[in-house]
């Protein structure tokens, strides 16, 4: 049986959508962008004392420690956009287009235009757009 929600709930899961979808992929890009400039420290071919063993450690623990900051930085993104799109699952339309235009808190996502799409249960943005100054 599909979902009852109502106006308020529909349009504040739309809103949460379209931020956790920013959210994701700022995650995302941050994620890499991490990776490719600090790459996981090698170890070298032998310790030549406990002190170099211990320094690498730390240094293997730090950069483990930043990468998985930014991996529950992503989880988190990609857990709040599955919930909104589980919440418009049931009430979107299959293979209709909403057109969206970011009315939330974020100013940073003001001005921008989303296409939501249900296809075949699975709620996408196939589009977004910057609406002209």
């Amino acid at each position: 049986m599909p979902k009852r929600l109502s106006r308020v709930s529909v349009e504040n899961a739309v809103n949460q959508l379209v931020e956790a979808l920013y959210d994701r992929d700022a995650a995302r890009v941050e994620l890499e962008r991490f990776k490719a400039a600090h790459p996981a420290p090698e170890p070298p071919p032998e310790f030549d004392h406990l002190h170099a063993f211990l320094d690498y450690h730390d240094r293997r623990r730090e950069y483990e420690d930043e990468v998985a900051k930014r991996e529950k930085t992503l989880s988190i993104a990609e857990k709040s956009y599955a919930r909104a799109a589980d919440s418009l699952r049931d009430v979107l339309p299959e293979n209709v287009l909403l057109h969206y235009d970011y009315m939330g808190r974020r100013t940073s996502l003001n001005g921008k235009k989303y296409g939501i799409l249900n296809r075949q249960g699975e709620i996408i943005v196939p589009s977004i757009e910057t609406a002209p100054s």
